[in-house]
């Protein structure tokens, strides 16, 4: 780095109010280290030259490493991309087809979600699966589904600020939330089963709805009531 690179990365009145000794200072700072050939692998043979060695074969190794980190990197994005994309495009048929073992508040958290402006995928569904976590372990009951490593990492998460939780979203939603869902649901059709073996039959909340609007649409046929 010479003077004039200097003054255009510092600007023009920095530049001027350094001293010489300033200058030379910060010339030094940011100029980028000689290269030694020695820390290429190679080694100088005795009119000065440079020849390769074996040290060559590491070098490779390491450029097929870092180049091999970056595409798992890489991927590794693009598909945290397409499940968010997934996942905000399912949810709402998500909340409705699990709408009788769902906390109550979970369509409102979404309808809440739907209103606000993100910035990426990954963001907005970031912001519905912490909201849903939380909404979902806030029922204790739904807590005593886990195992005890399972509650220590939701209480780790719970602690983390409003950043954070949507930052670690994902990875509680598929390694805790969703394994508890299914859990309650196997819990869920047990009891079922129990109760029609007792002869006391379940419904959902849609077929308790179908069946209220039957019996009104007959009270108000057969008995001439008025419905609401």
């Amino acid at each position: 780095m010479n003077e004039e690179e200097l003054k255009a990365l510092v600007g023009d009145k920095a530049f001027e109010a350094m001293t010489p000794e300033q200058r030379t200072a910060a010339i030094a700072k940011f100029s980028p280290p000689k290269e030694d050939p020695k820390d290429k692998g190679g080694k100088e043979d005795p009119k000065g030259g440079k020849k390769d060695d074996d040290g060559q074969g590491d070098d490779l190794r390491e450029k097929v490493r870092k180049e091999k980190e970056a595409k798992e990197s890489k991927d590794g994005e693009i598909k945290g991309i397409e499940k968010a994309l997934a996942f905000n495009m399912g949810v709402e048929s998500f909340v409705k087809t699990n709408v009788d073992i769902l906390p109550a508040e979970i369509g409102d958290l979404l309808r809440a979600a739907e209103k606000e402006k993100y910035d990426t995928a990954a963001e907005k569904s970031g912001a519905i699966k912490s909201a849903f976590i939380q909404s979902f372990f806030a029922v204790q009951s739904n807590v005593d589904l886990l195992t005890p490593n399972q509650k220590a990492v939701l209480d780790d998460y719970l602690k983390l600020t409003k950043n954070g939780k949507e930052q670690k979203a994902a990875q509680v939603y598929e390694n805790i939330f969703e394994p508890a869902l299914e859990t309650l649901k196997r819990v869920k059709k047990a009891e079922e089963l129990g109760k029609a073996r007792a002869g006391f039959a379940s419904s959902s909340k849609a077929e308790d709805g179908y069946k209220a609007r039957l019996m009104a649409g007959s009270r108000k046929a057969y008995l001439n009531e008025k419905g609401a």
